[in-house]
């Protein structure tokens, strides 16, 4: 861990982000299994809910290195995560639906525009790094 600590800010926010998709992704997949399958949308919601709490643990640890209280930083970090997964299902709906684009390949898209405005949201609100 001390090396992750030591790299830049970039590789760190990347190899975080990649950890919290797979934790996500296993969350779901566990819920998938857990619950009914006609469920799936509180295997979802619940996956998001842990996986943000993750996310926010390891970003504020390892990517950020905060000291700040947490509790308005969490509200802050919830915000825009909340704000970016509500972003990502409307453009989604709106692009696969009206335009016949593609899901998978619009949601790389999506995907990679709302990484980079999270990045940008959390160094300059979230956690405010210079």
């Amino acid at each position: 861990m001390k090396l992750l600590r030591a790299a830049p800010l970039q590789v760190r926010y990347t190899i975080v982000g990649l950890w919290n998709t797979f934790v996500g992704f296993g969350l779901f997949t566990m819920f998938i299994y857990v619950l009914p399958v006609s469920r799936y949308l509180l295997a979802l919601m619940l996956a998001t809910v842990f996986a943000g709490m993750n996310a926010y643990l390891t970003q504020r640890i390892y990517v950020w290195q905060s000291s700040a209280t947490i509790k308005k930083e969490a509200s802050k970090f919830f915000t825009v995560y909340i704000t970016q997964s509500v972003a990502n299902v409307i453009l989604l709906y709106l692009l696969v639906n009206y335009l016949n684009l593609n899901p998978l390949w619009t949601q790389y898209v999506i995907a990679t525009v709302l990484i980079v405005l999270t990045y940008l949201s959390h160094k300059y609100w979230t956690f405010k790094v210079s």
